[in-house]
């Protein structure tokens, strides 16, 4: 993050804890989101991440669940499932269509990747190989985000965090006839490697009554 954008996020931060009110809505209202979520390149080279969440609003606080989606375009040998929990809170109203928000998100991604081919090891020799790898990921961000209402109960949720993914990686390659050609490989606990990571995420709310 540049200086430029960092001053930014402090302004916006200190802004709101200034002008911080409490709403009327002391009351539960629930609501369905649908949100894209990629990474700030916008390269969807790999796919596109999608969620789909149950969400109830209190006061001030919005708490969703849901499962995460993995929209690719080959889809051999992979398998992904993934689960997002996001937390947004409103320190004040700017209008009845218009919020700003603070967000966290956690999330979980399971990934797995194999094959079973015939691959060329020296010329004109080929062997029968089954690999298998998966990739679990670990997703902690925080950010801002503003909530706009479209048409009655629909609202545009737009919001930009940063944070880390904590993630392991194992695999195993299985050699048919030749088991000196086996191989198991892992980094370790998920809790050992850790990337940095930015999301920007765009969606549509609907507010159920």
């Amino acid at each position: 993050m540049t200086v430029k954008k960092l001053l930014i996020v402090i302004v916006l931060v200190c802004y709101s804890l200034i002008v911080f009110s409490q709403e009327d809505t002391n009351h539960i209202k629930f609501a369905a989101t649908i949100t894209s979520l990629p990474d700030l390149s916008f390269n969807i080279t790999n796919g596109m991440y999608l969620t789909t969440q149950g969400t109830i609003i209190k006061n001030q606080s919005l708490f969703s669940l849901g499962p995460v989606w993995w929209i690719y375009n080959n889809k051999q040998g992979v398998k992904f499932w993934g689960v997002l929990g996001s937390y947004h809170y409103s320190p004040r109203m700017i209008s009845k269509s218009f919020k700003f928000y603070f967000l966290a998100d956690i999330a979980y991604f399971h990934q797995t990747n194999g094959y079973n081919q015939s691959m060329e090891y020296m010329p004109t020799v080929y062997y029968d190989v089954d690999f298998k790898s998966t990739i679990q990921t670990i997703r902690l961000h925080a950010g801002l985000g503003f909530k706009l209402k479209v048409f009655k109960n629909l609202f545009l949720n737009q919001g930009l965090c940063t944070g880390m993914d904590l993630y392991n990686y194992t695999s195993e390659t299985n050699v048919s006839g030749h088991p000196e050609l086996n191989g198991k490989y892992s980094n370790g606990s998920i809790f050992n490697n850790m990337l940095h990571s930015n999301a920007f995420k765009t969606g549509l709310e609907y507010d159920i009554k």
